[in-house]
Protein backbone atom coordinates (compact mmCIF):
# COMPACT_ATOMS: atom_id res chain seq x y z
CA UNK A 1 0.00 0.00 0.00
CA UNK A 2 1.57 3.67 -1.34
CA UNK A 3 1.86 6.09 1.74
CA UNK A 4 0.76 9.49 1.36
CA UNK A 5 3.62 12.26 1.63
CA UNK A 6 2.07 13.35 4.98
CA UNK A 7 2.72 9.44 6.13
CA UNK A 8 6.07 9.65 5.22
CA UNK A 9 6.92 12.91 6.44
CA UNK A 10 5.54 12.19 9.43
CA UNK A 11 8.25 8.83 9.43
CA UNK A 12 10.98 10.63 8.39
CA UNK A 13 10.03 12.98 11.97
CA UNK A 14 10.25 10.28 13.58
CA UNK A 15 13.73 9.34 12.51
CA UNK A 16 13.08 6.35 10.21
CA UNK A 17 15.97 6.41 7.36
CA UNK A 18 14.06 4.57 4.98
CA UNK A 19 11.12 6.70 5.28
CA UNK A 20 13.37 9.34 3.90
CA UNK A 21 14.68 8.38 0.64
CA UNK A 22 11.11 7.15 -0.14
CA UNK A 23 9.75 10.65 0.89
CA UNK A 24 12.45 11.98 -1.14
CA UNK A 25 11.26 9.76 -4.10
CA UNK A 26 7.96 10.56 -3.76
CA UNK A 27 8.50 14.31 -3.50
CA UNK A 28 10.54 14.14 -6.81
CA UNK A 29 7.90 12.14 -8.80
CA UNK A 30 5.12 14.94 -7.45
CA UNK A 31 7.59 17.77 -9.00
CA UNK A 32 7.62 16.03 -12.01
CA UNK A 33 4.20 15.27 -12.46
CA UNK A 34 3.36 18.88 -11.66
CA UNK A 35 6.30 20.21 -14.25
CA UNK A 36 4.17 18.04 -16.98
CA UNK A 37 0.95 19.24 -15.99
CA UNK A 38 2.22 22.69 -16.21
CA UNK A 39 4.17 22.07 -19.56
CA UNK A 40 1.02 20.39 -21.07
CA UNK A 41 -1.37 23.48 -20.04
CA UNK A 42 1.00 25.80 -21.42
CA UNK A 43 1.53 23.40 -24.83
CA UNK A 44 -1.97 23.27 -24.87
CA UNK A 45 -2.49 27.44 -24.23
CA UNK A 46 0.05 28.03 -26.96
CA UNK A 47 -2.09 25.68 -29.35
CA UNK A 48 -4.87 27.51 -28.62
CA UNK A 49 -3.50 30.53 -29.45
CA UNK A 50 -2.24 29.27 -32.79
CA UNK A 51 -4.97 26.83 -34.00
CA UNK A 52 -6.24 28.57 -36.58
CA UNK A 53 -3.04 29.60 -37.62
CA UNK A 54 -1.80 25.95 -38.28
CA UNK A 55 -5.41 25.52 -39.58
CA UNK A 56 -4.59 27.96 -42.58
CA UNK A 57 -1.11 26.95 -42.90
CA UNK A 58 -2.57 23.15 -43.35
CA UNK A 59 -5.25 24.45 -45.54
CA UNK A 60 -2.12 26.19 -47.89
CA UNK A 61 -0.09 23.32 -48.02
CA UNK A 62 -2.51 20.94 -49.11
CA UNK A 63 -3.64 23.40 -51.73
CA UNK A 64 -0.17 24.13 -52.86
CA UNK A 65 0.64 20.00 -52.74
CA UNK A 66 -2.89 19.63 -55.10
CA UNK A 67 -1.64 22.16 -57.60
CA UNK A 68 1.92 21.06 -57.69
CA UNK A 69 0.40 17.52 -58.68
CA UNK A 70 -1.82 18.43 -61.46
CA UNK A 71 0.72 21.02 -62.78
CA UNK A 72 3.37 17.92 -62.73
CA UNK A 73 1.06 15.35 -64.49
CA UNK A 74 0.46 17.88 -67.18
CA UNK A 75 4.20 19.15 -67.69
CA UNK A 76 5.66 15.55 -67.37
CA UNK A 77 3.26 14.41 -70.37
CA UNK A 78 5.61 16.30 -72.74
CA UNK A 79 8.75 17.51 -73.76
CA UNK A 80 7.22 20.54 -75.34
CA UNK A 81 6.76 21.97 -71.98
CA UNK A 82 9.82 23.64 -70.21
CA UNK A 83 11.07 25.67 -67.47
CA UNK A 84 13.05 28.17 -69.27
CA UNK A 85 12.69 30.06 -72.84
CA UNK A 86 15.57 31.71 -74.31
CA UNK A 87 14.98 34.38 -77.25
CA UNK A 88 18.11 36.55 -78.47
CA UNK A 89 20.46 35.17 -75.74
CA UNK A 90 17.59 36.70 -73.22
CA UNK A 91 16.37 33.96 -70.72
CA UNK A 92 12.20 35.32 -70.63
CA UNK A 93 10.49 35.19 -67.22
CA UNK A 94 6.64 33.16 -67.60
CA UNK A 95 5.58 35.93 -65.07
CA UNK A 96 6.65 38.83 -67.16
CA UNK A 97 3.44 37.37 -69.63
CA UNK A 98 0.91 37.51 -66.89
CA UNK A 99 -1.28 41.54 -66.85
CA UNK A 100 -0.51 43.16 -63.75
CA UNK A 101 -2.52 45.75 -64.00
CA UNK A 102 -5.26 44.93 -62.03
CA UNK A 103 -7.38 48.26 -60.98
CA UNK A 104 -7.44 48.16 -57.29
CA UNK A 105 -10.48 49.20 -55.48
CA UNK A 106 -9.84 53.06 -54.12
CA UNK A 107 -10.98 53.67 -50.53
CA UNK A 108 -13.96 55.21 -51.55
CA UNK A 109 -15.68 52.52 -53.31
CA UNK A 110 -17.78 50.66 -51.99
CA UNK A 111 -16.75 47.00 -52.25
CA UNK A 112 -13.29 45.56 -52.48
CA UNK A 113 -11.65 42.13 -53.39
CA UNK A 114 -10.32 39.77 -50.74
CA UNK A 115 -9.39 35.73 -51.20
CA UNK A 116 -11.19 33.61 -48.08
CA UNK A 117 -8.51 32.26 -46.35
CA UNK A 118 -10.25 28.99 -45.34
CA UNK A 119 -12.30 28.85 -48.75
CA UNK A 120 -9.16 30.20 -51.07
CA UNK A 121 -12.12 31.40 -53.06
CA UNK A 122 -11.83 35.50 -54.08
CA UNK A 123 -15.02 37.47 -52.66
CA UNK A 124 -16.25 40.76 -53.49
CA UNK A 125 -16.38 42.26 -50.14
CA UNK A 126 -18.90 45.20 -48.92
CA UNK A 127 -17.08 47.82 -46.93
CA UNK A 128 -20.05 49.27 -44.54
CA UNK A 129 -22.10 45.88 -44.28
CA UNK A 130 -18.76 43.06 -44.56
CA UNK A 131 -21.28 41.21 -46.52
CA UNK A 132 -19.36 38.81 -49.01
CA UNK A 133 -20.26 38.02 -52.45
CA UNK A 134 -18.63 35.04 -54.05
CA UNK A 135 -16.57 35.83 -57.46
CA UNK A 136 -13.76 33.21 -58.21
CA UNK A 137 -12.80 30.27 -57.44
CA UNK A 138 -11.64 28.09 -60.52
CA UNK A 139 -7.67 27.84 -59.56
CA UNK A 140 -4.84 27.74 -62.35
CA UNK A 141 -3.07 24.98 -62.08
CA UNK A 142 -0.65 25.61 -65.24
CA UNK A 143 0.01 28.25 -67.33
CA UNK A 144 1.56 27.70 -70.44
CA UNK A 145 3.15 30.50 -72.35
CA UNK A 146 3.13 28.94 -76.38
CA UNK A 147 6.29 29.97 -78.59
CA UNK A 148 7.16 33.43 -76.99
CA UNK A 149 9.02 36.00 -79.08
CA UNK A 150 10.06 38.64 -77.28
CA UNK A 151 9.69 39.77 -73.30
CA UNK A 152 5.77 39.63 -72.88
CA UNK A 153 4.95 38.65 -76.18
CA UNK A 154 3.88 34.76 -77.58
CA UNK A 155 1.32 33.54 -79.78
CA UNK A 156 -0.65 31.97 -77.32
CA UNK A 157 -1.14 31.78 -73.41
CA UNK A 158 -2.79 28.40 -71.98
CA UNK A 159 -4.54 28.44 -68.88
CA UNK A 160 -5.27 24.72 -66.90
CA UNK A 161 -8.49 25.46 -64.45
CA UNK A 162 -8.66 22.85 -61.74
CA UNK A 163 -12.65 22.17 -62.56
CA UNK A 164 -12.25 22.68 -65.90
CA UNK A 165 -11.14 19.74 -68.29
CA UNK A 166 -10.49 21.89 -71.47
CA UNK A 167 -7.90 24.64 -71.25
CA UNK A 168 -9.01 28.68 -71.95
CA UNK A 169 -6.26 29.33 -74.96
CA UNK A 170 -5.77 33.18 -75.17
CA UNK A 171 -4.58 33.65 -78.85
CA UNK A 172 -1.91 35.98 -79.06
CA UNK A 173 -0.65 36.09 -75.60
CA UNK A 174 -3.68 38.71 -75.23
CA UNK A 175 -5.43 37.59 -71.51
CA UNK A 176 -7.84 40.67 -71.80
CA UNK A 177 -11.24 41.62 -70.00
CA UNK A 178 -13.09 41.06 -73.01
CA UNK A 179 -10.95 37.58 -74.31
CA UNK A 180 -11.56 36.42 -70.42
CA UNK A 181 -15.44 37.03 -70.86
CA UNK A 182 -15.60 34.85 -74.07
CA UNK A 183 -14.29 31.99 -72.89
CA UNK A 184 -15.48 31.91 -68.91
CA UNK A 185 -19.26 32.10 -69.22
CA UNK A 186 -19.72 28.45 -67.50
CA UNK A 187 -17.89 30.51 -64.15
CA UNK A 188 -20.92 33.23 -64.28
CA UNK A 189 -23.91 30.77 -64.57
CA UNK A 190 -26.20 31.56 -61.14
CA UNK A 191 -23.86 34.14 -60.44
CA UNK A 192 -24.46 37.60 -59.48
CA UNK A 193 -21.22 39.08 -60.04
CA UNK A 194 -19.70 41.58 -62.67
CA UNK A 195 -16.95 40.37 -65.30
CA UNK A 196 -14.85 43.13 -63.86
CA UNK A 197 -14.38 41.59 -60.29
CA UNK A 198 -13.93 37.74 -61.82
CA UNK A 199 -11.27 39.15 -64.37
CA UNK A 200 -9.20 40.74 -61.56
CA UNK A 201 -9.79 37.38 -59.43
CA UNK A 202 -8.99 35.01 -62.25
CA UNK A 203 -5.53 37.47 -62.40
CA UNK A 204 -4.84 37.55 -59.41
CA UNK A 205 -4.98 33.79 -59.44
CA UNK A 206 -2.70 33.53 -62.50
CA UNK A 207 -0.30 35.47 -60.98
CA UNK A 208 -0.18 33.24 -58.13
CA UNK A 209 0.09 29.94 -59.65
CA UNK A 210 3.26 28.58 -59.10
CA UNK A 211 3.38 26.22 -62.22
CA UNK A 212 3.82 28.54 -65.04
CA UNK A 213 5.97 26.88 -68.00
CA UNK A 214 6.70 27.42 -71.55
CA UNK A 215 5.49 25.61 -74.72
CA UNK A 216 7.18 24.95 -78.30
CA UNK A 217 4.23 24.26 -80.64
CA UNK A 218 6.18 23.12 -83.57
CA UNK A 219 5.65 24.88 -87.38
CA UNK A 220 5.73 21.27 -89.09
CA UNK A 221 6.09 18.02 -88.73
CA UNK A 222 9.24 15.75 -87.92
CA UNK A 223 13.19 16.61 -86.38
CA UNK A 224 13.04 19.42 -84.22
CA UNK A 225 15.55 20.69 -81.85
CA UNK A 226 13.80 22.07 -78.44
CA UNK A 227 14.89 25.24 -76.61
CA UNK A 228 16.13 22.90 -74.03
CA UNK A 229 18.18 21.33 -76.33
CA UNK A 230 16.00 18.14 -76.64
CA UNK A 231 15.79 16.66 -79.88
CA UNK A 232 12.28 14.80 -81.18
CA UNK A 233 10.45 13.85 -83.68
CA UNK A 234 7.77 15.56 -83.89
CA UNK A 235 3.93 13.54 -85.35
CA UNK A 236 0.46 13.95 -84.34
CA UNK A 237 1.59 11.89 -80.91
CA UNK A 238 2.82 15.16 -79.87
CA UNK A 239 0.02 17.22 -80.02
CA UNK A 240 -1.27 17.61 -76.82
CA UNK A 241 -5.05 16.83 -75.76
CA UNK A 242 -6.87 19.98 -75.23
CA UNK A 243 -4.87 21.57 -77.56
CA UNK A 244 -5.69 20.91 -81.05
CA UNK A 245 -6.54 23.91 -82.48
CA UNK A 246 -3.01 25.83 -81.48
CA UNK A 247 -1.15 22.84 -83.32
CA UNK A 248 -0.94 22.76 -87.35
CA UNK A 249 -2.91 20.42 -89.28
CA UNK A 250 0.01 19.05 -90.73
CA UNK A 251 1.02 17.81 -87.16
CA UNK A 252 -2.39 16.70 -86.34
CA UNK A 253 -2.49 14.42 -89.68
CA UNK A 254 0.75 13.02 -89.47
CA UNK A 255 -0.06 9.47 -87.86
CA UNK A 256 2.04 7.12 -87.21
CA UNK A 257 2.01 3.63 -86.57
CA UNK A 258 3.21 3.28 -82.78
CA UNK A 259 4.13 -0.42 -81.00
CA UNK A 260 6.48 -1.62 -79.42
CA UNK A 261 9.14 -4.23 -81.39
CA UNK A 262 12.14 -3.40 -82.20
CA UNK A 263 13.46 -2.74 -85.34
CA UNK A 264 15.17 -6.12 -86.16
CA UNK A 265 11.99 -7.29 -85.35
CA UNK A 266 9.75 -5.10 -87.75
CA UNK A 267 12.23 -5.34 -90.55
CA UNK A 268 11.44 -8.75 -90.77
CA UNK A 269 7.98 -8.56 -90.82
CA UNK A 270 8.21 -5.91 -93.12
CA UNK A 271 10.62 -8.19 -96.08
CA UNK A 272 8.13 -11.39 -95.94
CA UNK A 273 5.15 -8.84 -96.84
CA UNK A 274 7.49 -6.64 -99.54
CA UNK A 275 7.55 -8.04 -103.10
CA UNK A 276 10.77 -9.24 -104.53
CA UNK A 277 11.34 -6.42 -107.08
CA UNK A 278 14.23 -3.39 -106.95
CA UNK A 279 11.73 -1.07 -107.22
CA UNK A 280 9.53 -2.30 -104.17
CA UNK A 281 12.77 -1.88 -102.34
CA UNK A 282 13.68 1.59 -103.92
CA UNK A 283 11.02 3.25 -102.88
CA UNK A 284 11.36 2.08 -99.50
CA UNK A 285 14.70 3.28 -99.00
CA UNK A 286 13.55 6.73 -100.90
CA UNK A 287 10.60 6.87 -97.92
CA UNK A 288 12.66 6.15 -94.82
CA UNK A 289 15.41 8.88 -96.62
CA UNK A 290 13.06 11.14 -95.36
CA UNK A 291 13.10 10.62 -91.99
CA UNK A 292 17.09 11.05 -92.21
CA UNK A 293 16.86 14.83 -93.86
CA UNK A 294 17.82 16.18 -90.91
CA UNK A 295 20.95 15.10 -90.40
CA UNK A 296 21.83 15.80 -93.94
CA UNK A 297 20.55 19.20 -93.81
CA UNK A 298 23.20 19.46 -90.50
CA UNK A 299 25.57 18.65 -93.28
CA UNK A 300 24.43 20.90 -95.53
CA UNK A 301 23.01 18.37 -97.64
CA UNK A 302 19.50 18.85 -99.16
CA UNK A 303 17.77 16.43 -102.15
CA UNK A 304 18.27 18.31 -105.28
CA UNK A 305 15.97 16.39 -107.00
CA UNK A 306 12.89 14.52 -106.88
CA UNK A 307 11.49 11.17 -108.16
CA UNK A 308 9.08 10.64 -110.61
CA UNK A 309 7.42 7.00 -111.03
CA UNK A 310 5.40 5.56 -113.88
CA UNK A 311 2.72 3.33 -113.41
CA UNK A 312 0.48 1.87 -115.85
CA UNK A 313 -2.73 0.38 -113.83
CA UNK A 314 -4.35 1.05 -110.84
CA UNK A 315 -2.92 -1.42 -109.44
CA UNK A 316 0.63 -0.50 -109.67
CA UNK A 317 -0.82 2.69 -108.61
CA UNK A 318 -1.99 1.94 -105.45
CA UNK A 319 1.00 0.20 -104.38
CA UNK A 320 3.32 3.08 -105.07
CA UNK A 321 1.28 4.83 -103.13
CA UNK A 322 1.48 2.47 -99.94
CA UNK A 323 5.10 1.96 -100.47
CA UNK A 324 5.83 6.18 -100.56
CA UNK A 325 3.52 8.02 -98.45
CA UNK A 326 4.45 9.31 -94.86
CA UNK A 327 1.73 11.81 -94.59
CA UNK A 328 -0.18 9.19 -92.93
CA UNK A 329 -0.71 5.42 -93.30
CA UNK A 330 -4.60 5.05 -93.71
CA UNK A 331 -5.19 6.39 -97.20
CA UNK A 332 -4.24 6.05 -100.49
CA UNK A 333 -5.12 9.72 -101.34
CA UNK A 334 -2.41 12.25 -103.22
CA UNK A 335 -2.52 15.43 -103.76
CA UNK A 336 -3.55 15.99 -107.68
CA UNK A 337 -0.65 18.50 -109.45
CA UNK A 338 -3.18 19.69 -112.33
CA UNK A 339 -5.27 21.30 -109.33
CA UNK A 340 -5.06 25.04 -107.93
CA UNK A 341 -1.67 26.40 -107.95
CA UNK A 342 -2.17 27.50 -104.14
CA UNK A 343 -3.29 23.53 -103.12
CA UNK A 344 0.07 22.50 -104.32
CA UNK A 345 2.05 25.35 -102.89
CA UNK A 346 0.41 24.24 -99.62
CA UNK A 347 0.80 20.54 -100.25
CA UNK A 348 4.41 21.71 -100.61
CA UNK A 349 4.87 24.19 -97.66
CA UNK A 350 3.12 21.81 -94.87
CA UNK A 351 5.43 18.74 -95.34
CA UNK A 352 8.58 18.79 -93.45
CA UNK A 353 10.94 15.21 -92.58
CA UNK A 354 8.11 13.03 -94.97
CA UNK A 355 7.69 12.52 -98.62
CA UNK A 356 5.59 14.72 -100.81
CA UNK A 357 3.28 12.54 -103.40
CA UNK A 358 1.85 14.52 -106.69
CA UNK A 359 -0.12 12.81 -109.17
CA UNK A 360 -1.30 13.40 -112.75
CA UNK A 361 -3.01 11.13 -115.09
CA UNK A 362 -2.85 11.31 -119.07
CA UNK A 363 -6.68 10.31 -119.06
CA UNK A 364 -7.58 13.92 -116.90
CA UNK A 365 -4.59 15.55 -118.02
CA UNK A 366 -4.75 19.82 -118.07
CA UNK A 367 -1.83 21.19 -120.09
CA UNK A 368 -1.47 24.55 -118.47
CA UNK A 369 -2.45 23.57 -114.98
CA UNK A 370 0.12 20.70 -115.11
CA UNK A 371 2.93 23.09 -116.80
CA UNK A 372 2.29 25.54 -113.94
CA UNK A 373 2.27 22.88 -110.78
CA UNK A 374 5.72 21.38 -112.71
CA UNK A 375 7.26 24.66 -112.11
CA UNK A 376 6.23 25.28 -108.67
CA UNK A 377 7.59 21.60 -107.84
CA UNK A 378 10.78 22.96 -109.62
CA UNK A 379 11.19 26.03 -108.25
CA UNK A 380 10.83 24.34 -104.72
CA UNK A 381 13.45 21.26 -105.35
CA UNK A 382 16.11 24.07 -106.73
CA UNK A 383 15.40 26.57 -104.02
CA UNK A 384 14.22 29.20 -106.64
CA UNK A 385 11.34 29.97 -105.31
CA UNK A 386 12.92 32.05 -103.15
CA UNK A 387 11.52 30.72 -99.98
CA UNK A 388 14.58 31.34 -96.99
CA UNK A 389 12.62 28.60 -95.07
CA UNK A 390 11.95 25.93 -97.01
CA UNK A 391 11.03 22.76 -95.50
CA UNK A 392 12.91 19.74 -96.11
CA UNK A 393 10.78 16.63 -98.14
CA UNK A 394 11.36 14.46 -100.56
CA UNK A 395 8.98 14.97 -104.00
CA UNK A 396 7.57 12.47 -105.87
CA UNK A 397 5.38 12.82 -108.97
CA UNK A 398 3.44 9.65 -109.94
CA UNK A 399 2.02 9.23 -113.71
CA UNK A 400 1.18 6.94 -115.86
CA UNK A 401 2.36 9.49 -118.88
CA UNK A 402 6.21 10.42 -117.97
CA UNK A 403 7.12 11.75 -120.87
CA UNK A 404 4.83 14.84 -120.49
CA UNK A 405 7.53 15.68 -118.03
CA UNK A 406 10.26 17.91 -119.45
CA UNK A 407 13.47 16.44 -120.61
CA UNK A 408 15.83 18.93 -117.98
CA UNK A 409 13.39 18.36 -115.25
CA UNK A 410 14.90 17.61 -111.83
CA UNK A 411 14.13 14.47 -110.99
CA UNK A 412 15.08 10.98 -111.36
CA UNK A 413 12.95 8.14 -113.03
CA UNK A 414 11.41 4.70 -111.86
CA UNK A 415 9.17 2.63 -114.34
CA UNK A 416 7.29 0.57 -111.99
CA UNK A 417 5.66 -2.96 -113.67
CA UNK A 418 3.53 -5.57 -112.63
CA UNK A 419 6.21 -7.51 -110.28
CA UNK A 420 5.47 -4.59 -107.75
CA UNK A 421 1.73 -4.83 -106.78
CA UNK A 422 0.94 -5.83 -103.52
CA UNK A 423 -1.37 -8.60 -102.67
CA UNK A 424 -2.85 -6.82 -100.30
CA UNK A 425 -2.15 -2.94 -99.94
CA UNK A 426 -3.59 -2.06 -97.07
CA UNK A 427 -1.96 -4.69 -95.20
CA UNK A 428 1.31 -3.34 -96.85
CA UNK A 429 0.73 0.03 -96.23
CA UNK A 430 0.03 -0.78 -92.69
CA UNK A 431 3.36 -2.46 -92.55
CA UNK A 432 4.60 0.81 -93.98
CA UNK A 433 3.77 2.48 -91.22
CA UNK A 434 5.17 -0.01 -88.39
CA UNK A 435 8.24 -0.21 -90.21
CA UNK A 436 8.96 3.81 -90.27
CA UNK A 437 7.80 4.19 -86.80
CA UNK A 438 10.26 1.09 -85.06
CA UNK A 439 12.97 3.31 -87.65
CA UNK A 440 12.26 6.76 -86.44
CA UNK A 441 12.26 5.73 -82.61
CA UNK A 442 15.49 3.91 -83.73
CA UNK A 443 17.25 6.85 -85.11
CA UNK A 444 16.23 9.48 -82.47
CA UNK A 445 17.83 7.08 -79.51
CA UNK A 446 20.55 9.02 -78.51
CA UNK A 447 23.78 6.77 -79.39
CA UNK A 448 22.01 6.39 -82.95
CA UNK A 449 21.91 9.82 -83.63
CA UNK A 450 25.91 10.95 -82.56
CA UNK A 451 25.77 7.28 -85.01
CA UNK A 452 24.37 8.87 -87.96
CA UNK A 453 26.46 12.03 -87.66
CA UNK A 454 29.51 10.57 -87.57
CA UNK A 455 28.73 8.22 -90.26
CA UNK A 456 27.97 11.16 -92.04
CA UNK A 457 30.54 13.38 -91.38
CA UNK A 458 32.98 10.30 -92.23
CA UNK A 459 31.27 9.65 -95.60
CA UNK A 460 31.51 13.34 -96.42
CA UNK A 461 35.45 13.17 -95.91
CA UNK A 462 36.50 10.18 -97.29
Amino acid sequence: MDETFSELAMAVANGDDYDYIKLMDKHNAEVKSKAEEIANNLAEELFDSRKEQYKLDVIKQMHEEEINKKGLELTSSSPLISDTYTVDGVELQACDYIPDTVATAPLYEETFLNKNEYSLEYQEINRNTGKRKFVWKNTTTLVLIANPTAVGKCEDIVVYLKDNKKPLIFHNGEITEESFRRHTTFARKGRNVSVRKQYEGFLLDLRECPNKKFLTIPKHTGGITLPTGVVTYISSASVIPGLEEVFPEEVREHKMIAHNLPLMDTAAIYRKALTNCMEATLTTVIRDESILLPWFAAEGLHPDRGFAISYSNEAERETVITLTKRKNYSSTIVQALTDRIPKVRKELGAANDVTVLFIYSGIFEDGKSLDNALKEISWDITGANGDEDNTRKIILILTDIPERIPDDYPVYYINCGEDIISKNAPVQQRLCGMFDYSFKEYAYTSTTKDTIKKTLEEFLKS
